[in-house]
């Protein structure tokens, strides 16, 4: 089973960045291949449908190819303004262009961090409508809105509350047994 985790945020210092990356250690902990992808460090064009899949950039092909092998993409968003950013919007575009829906049929999860108490709920709302439109089996439960994230990761940017860790994991757990159920049909 391959996963790509793809976090939605730009900051140096991303609380969802390092949300996929607690998340990533706990799947090689279970030898589980992974690619963690950070849209900035692809350097992916804003999206425009005027560009033909011969003139798509190396950051855009290794984007599509990343989620193309992957049994399972998981979303760790963000919310900005009640919604996902566009960050990550803008990646998923480019996943659906080119003739090919890159994320046709995968498994998708999703968490994310804010600083607020409701953490990520409306962005991820969004972020489900967005994925069901492009055909993404999203897995219903568990819903994992971290927040706020000043009571939840340490000075060095570390999650140090177990019951979200707790949670984080059985997304995940949950995750890989849908998949497992999926291909097995």
């Amino acid at each position: 089973m391959k996963v790509t985790i793809m976090s939605g945020s730009l900051r140096a210092q991303s609380y969802n960045t390092s949300i996929a990356r607690l998340i990533r250690v706990y799947l090689e902990s279970k030898n589980i291949t992974t690619r963690f992808i950070e849209p900035a460090e692809l350097q992916i064009p804003l999206y425009n449908s005027d560009i033909s899949l011969d003139q798509f950039s190396a950051g855009i092909i290794t984007l599509k190819q990343s989620v193309e092998e992957a049994d399972i993409i998981i979303f760790v968003t963000p919310e900005y303004n009640h919604s996902v950013p566009g960050v990550l919007k803008n990646a998923i575009d480019w996943l659906s262009a080119g003739g090919k829906n890159s994320l046709d049929n995968k498994v998708g999860a999703m968490t994310g961090v804010s600083t607020g108490v409701y953490g990520t709920l409306r962005a991820q709302s969004h972020l489900r409508d967005i994925l069901k439109a492009l055909n993404v089996y999203v897995v219903p439960q568990p819903d994992v809105y971290v927040g706020p994230a000043g009571k939840i990761f340490n000075e060095q940017n570390e999650c140090i509350d177990e019951k979200t860790i707790e949670k984080i994991h059985t997304l995940i757990d949950k995750t890989i047994a849908f998949t497992e159920k999926l291909k097995s049909n």
